[in-house]
């Protein structure tokens, strides 16, 4: 093009967001030019580190169109990783007379963080999430539901024919069997028997709860499972009690049992208070033993629902995402990460309507309300760094749950630590795009909540819990909950190492932990026998009482909720649907399948990212 027919075009992409101009760096444009007859030839281009492009269009041009493009990385079927570009954002724009026209600062709604949730999450677009689930995981949710239809009309016609009159087995019958209702088919009373909830504390779903040492007496394994006490709920919703649990546990060699329990339980008064609290102790062999066991088993689904699967994996994985893809586009830890972070927002944009919201399953089925929830996940999330934790250590053999764990953890050491020797001089020469994802995590991230200290239990290790002695950053007057990868555009001293923990938490969060807690969670919420979200009527009482649990509508809803997550199942590290899934890690699984299988973890099962 002779420079006399063209006009030098110039702009610089920034984050659509309020306060400072955040450069989109590194970004795919493609530049369309347009006149009254229709678009010229396309131009593609990449913004530059401070977001700026340049390109020369025809002179004349009245507008251009920017068509903004990301992108997402897969593997053929020789294991090269394979970019695709696609469509994130698009700007017409008119154009004013001259040989250079400036367009000045050019705001694109890319990955946005919302500013009305208590942890960091990604915000929408025009009303459409930042991502959204893949079309094969919308396939399996379809089977899913489609599996569902029968028992859901069944149960709907018994609903409107019998209502309240319907007993807990009568609902039952209309779900698939769970887990403990399999066990209980060939080992009656196992699931209720006091080594299967010294088990299910141990290496149970709730992967937030840490048994300890009881302070008493160190011989002894002890937990506690203890709840804020705000107002109680005056809306015509069900009043559900609160219950504070103190569980003893003692080692019988070949398995750990519960031995004492104390509860705590806090009764609506029907005003926004709480009657006087109702101490409830009970060893084995006491009258209401196994009531005051089954009421433990339901504040245990509780707790896990909400702090270890829900705050740990879910809620620490969004914030990751919306870090990560904002922010590394030409460094290679965007190929580690990314895939493992697909779908994660789509999910999340369900759960503040199925899950967590003001009408979800967690605040129609227990004593929690909405603000609970967010004071209970800012409390979470201003725990959790990458930056000092590790799997926990074993306290018995029977400890699955920690020994999985950590062979996961060495898995992905390998792995990670393998993919960095063999793209080091990348991930340096990009580290300008570490340094703006260790800001944005940073400066985003919750102010940090120092970890509560019990009277009764004493931590087993200090592996998961934050070390208060390891420097955080003050941002805008506040301590932050996560601690900086780097300080500066080029790699400093042991900053590599730190970026690799980081690698490694993001991994294991998203993949392992997701998948023990999630599949953990369907196992025990799925026999309302067994346990419910709430208990109400002071809790302690016979298992199969309606009057003790949630009314006919909320047990149905709460059974249709759990057998999707059963039914829907996509998005598998070895079966790597997408093809997303880098051949190394698969293989690295494979190597150690029977160690895994050893511990009773079968590696096909573990998911590849947080889509459920």
């Amino acid at each position: 093009m002779d420079a006399s027919s063209e006009t030098m075009l110039r702009g610089r992409l920034v984050f659509s967001q309020a306060g400072g101009r955040v450069p989109l760096h590194h970004m795919r444009v493609e530049v369309r030019p347009k006149r009254t007859l229709g678009y010229g030839a396309s131009i593609s281009l990449t913004t530059d580190a401070a977001g700026i492009f340049t390109a020369a269009i025809p002179k004349g041009t009245e507008q251009v169109e920017l068509l903004v493009h990301d992108v997402v990385h897969t593997y053929d079927s020789q294991g090269k990783s394979v970019e695709t570009p696609f469509e994130v954002a698009k700007v017409l724009l008119p154009l004013g007379d001259g040989a250079t026209v400036d367009l000045g600062d050019v705001a694109i709604r890319f990955w946005p963080y919302r500013s009305d949730f208590p942890t960091p999450r990604a915000g929408s677009k025009e009303k459409v999430p930042s991502q959204e689930y893949t079309s094969g995981f919308m396939h399996s949710l379809e089977l899913a539901f489609a599996r569902r239809v029968p028992e859901t009309l069944s149960m709907k016609l018994s609903v409107l024919a019998e209502g309240e009159r319907l007993s807990m087995a009568e609902i039952q019958q209309h779900y698939p069997l769970s887990l403990t209702q399999k066990v209980e088919q060939d080992q009656p009373g196992r699931t209720r028997s006091d080594a299967w909830l010294g088990d299910q504390l141990l290496n149970g779903f709730d992967v937030a709860l840490r048994v300890g040492r009881d302070a008493s007496d160190a011989k002894r394994m002890r937990v506690e499972i203890r709840w804020p006490r705000g107002a109680s709920k005056t809306d015509s919703g069900v009043a559900f009690d609160m219950t504070d649990a103190d569980v003893t546990l003692e080692d019988r060699g070949n398995e750990v049992c519960a031995t004492r329990i104390v509860l705590q339980v806090n009764s609506p008064d029907g005003q926004g208070g709480w009657l006087p609290t109702k101490a409830h102790e009970a060893r084995p062999g006491d009258r209401d033993w196994e009531a005051v066991k089954r009421v433990v088993r339901c504040q245990y689904l509780l707790h896990g629902a909400i702090e270890g699967h829900i705050a740990e994996t879910h809620f620490q994985t969004e914030q990751h995402a919306v870090a990560v893809y904002r922010n590394l586009r030409r460094n290679p830890i965007r190929r580690l990460l990314a895939p493992h972070l697909q779908e994660i927002v789509a999910q999340g944009v369900d759960g503040d309507s199925f899950a967590w919201g003001p009408t979800g399953i967690l605040v129609t089925q227990s004593a929690l309300k909405p603000s609970d929830l967010n004071v209970a996940f800012e409390r979470s999330a201003g725990r959790y760094c990458w930056s000092t934790f590790s799997p926990r250590n074993p306290i018995h053999p029977t400890h699955r749950y920690a020994k999985a764990a950590q062979l996961y953890w060495s898995v992905l050491t390998e792995y990670v630590a393998a993919f960095f020797a063999e793209n080091r001089a990348s991930i340096e020469s990009e580290w300008a795009e570490v340094k703006r994802l260790s800001d944005d995590l940073v400066s985003h991230s919750p102010p940090y909540v120092a970890e509560g200290k019990s009277a009764n239990v004493v931590p087993a290790d200090q592996n998961e819990l934050d070390r208060p002695d390891v420097a955080r950053a003050t941002i805008n007057g506040v301590l932050r909950s996560v601690r900086p990868i780097t300080s500066s555009d080029a790699v400093g001293p042991g900053e590599m190492d730190k970026l690799l923990s980081f690698c490694r938490y993001v991994l294991f969060q998203a993949t392992f932990n997701h998948s023990w807690t999630h599949d953990g969670q369907t196992d025990v919420g799925g026999e309302l026998e067994y346990a419910t979200f709430g208990l109400r009527g002071g809790s302690v009482g016979p298992s199969d009482s309606k009057d003790l649990v949630p009314p006919t509508k909320i047990l149905v809803e709460s059974l249709s909720v759990n057998a999707l997550g059963m039914y829907a199942n996509f998005g598998k590290l070895l079966t790597d649907e997408m093809h997303d899934v880098a051949p190394a890690l698969k293989s690295a699984l494979l190597a150690r399948r029977d160690e895994f299988a050893a511990l009773g973890v079968d590696v096909s099962t573990i998911r590849s990212r947080i889509n459920l």
